[in-house]
């Protein structure tokens, strides 16, 4: 299965989870209504999933070279270079504190999507 794959996956059983959670307070609360509830738990999934997917994927590969790239590793974003190895899903860039959406392929030059 693709990293987005997954992350999507990861995504979806956590937002079924907290979006079920946000319907049940909102039944249980009377006070809270349920469309501000799915927000929160629809930008807390993305969040956590985020973070999940890192302890699943650990190469990612070409669609075009079929290269495989390791997943951990010393990363550089922009001209900015990281000191300690960590999971590309970890990364955020240093200017808007965002995780990084796409790499290229050391070997092709093609656009690896995360």
């Amino acid at each position: 299965m693709s990293p987005r794959a997954t992350r999507l996956l990861v995504f979806a059983v956590i937002f079924t989870v907290f979006a079920g959670l946000a319907g049940f307070v909102s039944a249980l609360l009377c006070f809270i209504p349920a469309p501000y509830l799915f927000p929160l738990a629809y930008h807390l999934s993305h969040r956590v999933a985020w973070d999940l997917t890192a302890n699943f994927v650990s190469r990612l590969q070409c669609p075009r070279c079929a290269f495989q790239l390791p997943a951990v590793g010393v990363w550089t974003v922009g001209s900015y270079t990281d000191h300690h190895e960590q999971n590309i899903y970890n990364v955020r860039s240093p200017i808007d504190g965002k995780h990084i959406g796409w790499i290229d392929c050391p070997q092709c030059g093609s656009t690896i999507v995360l």
